[in-house]
């Protein structure tokens, strides 16, 4: 990790590109020590790179004969059984790291391989027997992996710079993927900011022989979707053990493990499965020293005895590092991420001096509780999409457009007669036999999941690897079957009673695993225990109605400086942008009126700042 590239000869060799793939390796580079392993044919270059993460692998493997060279961006977990089956069958080398079974795995099963293995990769596979090669990403694509056909030429990459960087491809801005991301905060599908360039959908496969290229879905994400759901018990007895299972098994191979805790229930359920000795355990949180997600993983960790890691976001932060993280956020991202989220990059790049390997919460709640509230995940306009009709939902994003404030006028007028296109773009394919809520989480099983948290893994990237095992394969397949999934609730359900069923899955795992996590309060003012009794359930309630009346959004990751500080050292560029009002964004930021609308500002500011790329 960080990435994967290649360039292949459709109908030409690819000699005379040598210095265009040199360079699209080279973007793929952060660290000194980052490993890099190449493989190039007369029509083929192909490299891999990763952090050095005490083991000098370089993710390229390759069977005992040489036939089959299997390259992986990420991380890949198989279970015994296919193991044993190859160790039957070949000679693996004898404790071997999962990724070395990889091409043995297509030896025996052929495309078919994809189904022994999971984890958050992509995978490219030379199959010199048959002559082809073979990409492949995970279910839920969380790693992107873009890639683009060019006067004879396939190329792809994990990052979009880095195709960026070859001298085919003419820089030019697809406009509609702006308008995309302008009302529904991710371009759709496959489209990116580039023209020409497109991002790999979820479980999908790419086959390049001779001169043709196949795209195929290899998995289907309505498999998911049931009528008929397990009682509360073998819910609660089957998701504890698949959850178990997957977060012990993402933390096997690593010296030293990280845990970020905040003050919810995420990862305070990880921490309570987690087998691992406390002196290779790390737990960490960031934030302002008064935040409810610093004080209690604090808490947690001095009352149970874990080494604790405090990254304080402070004055200091934001003078001396915001600015720094905030644009290499943007550009690690590929204009993905908002400067909103410098703090991750920030951390990231604290603990993997540490720790190369963290288990994160990441999508936990996504899918183990209903999504009720728009905002930095979900845009209103999603919502609007998935709620109402054709017409009316027409009106709400024409007006949605021309009450924006941070895109110039001329673009928005311009691209104002696609926003119907747009529309029909989602209807169509998600267009389906089941209801509302059940399409909504199609869409962000395959959009929404891959696009926020798919972006926050691009800028942890260069420092660590993210870990993920609410998405493990099965568990997720199991969890979709329960009463707990949000998927299997009504469409964006206020009625907080109804969606504090997810929370009790949480409650029961902790409470059965770790009786002194589970007595300890969270953020929302009450213990996961307390959700287990008549009394507790009261005081859970009472803590609900104060939190409604009482909460105001607090600057918990010192954004408001940061973000003044980006915009008085980086002005230059958001002038220069024709796509966004930079007028409205400079006085707004100046006299803080873009706090009222957070989300849009950060967007506008980061766009501006990513578009500069395409003009170096």
């Amino acid at each position: 990790m960080p990435g994967i590239a290649g360039i292949v000869g459709l109908d030409r060799p690819v000699s005379s590109l040598k210095r265009d793939f040199s360079s699209m390796i080279t973007s793929l580079e952060y660290n000194k020590d980052d490993l890099v392993k190449t493989v190039n044919a007369e029509n083929y270059m192909i490299g891999v790179v990763n952090i050095n993460d005490g083991q000098a692998i370089s993710d390229c493997y390759s069977t005992a004969d040489n036939s089959t060279t299997c390259l992986i961006d990420g991380d890949i977990f198989i279970d015994g059984g296919a193991m044993q089956s190859v160790d039957k069958e070949y000679p693996v080398p004898a404790e071997s790291h999962w990724k070395k079974y990889v091409p043995y795995l297509y030896h025996m099963h052929g495309f078919d391989f994809i189904k022994h293995i999971k984890g958050c990769f992509n995978v490219v596979i030379l199959d010199r027997r048959e002559g082809l090669i073979y990409l492949a990403n995970s279910r839920f694509g969380m790693r992107p992996l873009y890639y683009c056909s060019l006067n004879g030429y396939f190329l792809f990459s994990s990052e979009l710079k880095s195709i960026l960087r070859c001298s085919l491809l003419k820089r030019r801005l697809n406009e509609r993927a702006v308008l995309e991301y302008f009302l529904f905060h991710y371009p759709l599908s496959g489209a990116t900011y580039v023209e020409k360039v497109l991002l790999l959908d979820p479980a999908t496969t790419i086959t390049v022989r001779r001169s043709q290229i196949e795209l195929n879905p290899y998995w289907d994400h309505d498999c998911l979707m049931h009528d008929r759901l397990l009682s509360v018990k073998d819910s609660l007895e089957g998701a504890e053990d698949l959850l178990r299972k997957a977060v012990n098994i993402m933390h096997m191979d690593s010296k030293k493990v990280a845990l970020p805790v905040t003050g919810g229930f995420d990862s305070r359920t990880i921490l309570a499965l987690m087998n691992r000795d406390r002196k290779d355990l790390l737990l960490y949180s960031f934030g302002n020293a008064d935040s409810p997600d610093v004080t209690i993983p604090m808490k947690i960790a001095q009352k149970l005895s874990y080494n604790y890691f405090h990254i304080n976001l402070d004055d200091r932060y934001s003078a001396e590092f915001y600015n720094d993280c905030a644009k290499r956020t943007i550009m690690y991202s590929d204009g993905r991420c908002s400067l909103a989220r410098a703090h991750y990059l920030y951390t990231s790049s604290i603990i993997g001096k540490t720790a190369k390997t963290i288990i994160s919460g990441n999508c936990g709640s996504e899918l183990l509780r209903p999504v009720h509230l728009t905002g930095e995940v979900i845009s209103k306009n999603i919502y609007s999409l998935f709620r109402g009709d054709a017409a009316g939902l027409s009106n709400d994003l024409s007006n949605s457009v021309s009450s924006s404030k941070y895109y110039s006028r001329e673009f928005l007028k311009r691209l104002s007669p696609y926003i119907d296109d747009c529309i029909a773009k989602v209807q169509e394919r998600y267009d389906s036999h089941y209801g509302t809520n059940k399409r909504f989480y199609l869409f962000l099983l395959k959009e929404v999941l891959r696009k926020y948290f798919g972006a926050e893994f691009s800028i942890e990237n260069p420092y660590l690897h993210n870990r993920l095992p609410y998405l493990d394969y099965d568990f997720v397949d199991f969890i979709f079957r329960t009463p707990f999934c949000g998927a299997n609730y009504d469409f964006f359900v206020q009625n907080p009673f109804a969606r504090i069923m997810g929370q009790l899955l949480y409650a029961h795992i902790i409470a059965a695993n770790n009786v002194q996590l589970a007595k300890m309060s969270t953020s929302r003012m009450y213990a996961p225990s307390d959700l287990l009794s008549v009394c507790g359930k009261i005081k859970a309630a009472s803590a609900y109605v104060y939190r409604k009346v009482f909460s105001r959004w607090k600057d918990n990751y010192c954004l408001l400086k940061g973000v003044s500080s980006f915009l008085s050292k980086n002005h230059d560029c958001i002038n220069g942008n024709e796509y966004i009002d930079a007028e409205n964004i400079l006085s707004d930021g100046s006299n803080g009126n873009w706090q009222r609308e957070r989300v849009e500002f950060y967007k506008a500011v980061s766009f501006a700042f990513w578009c500069g790329t395409l003009s170096r």
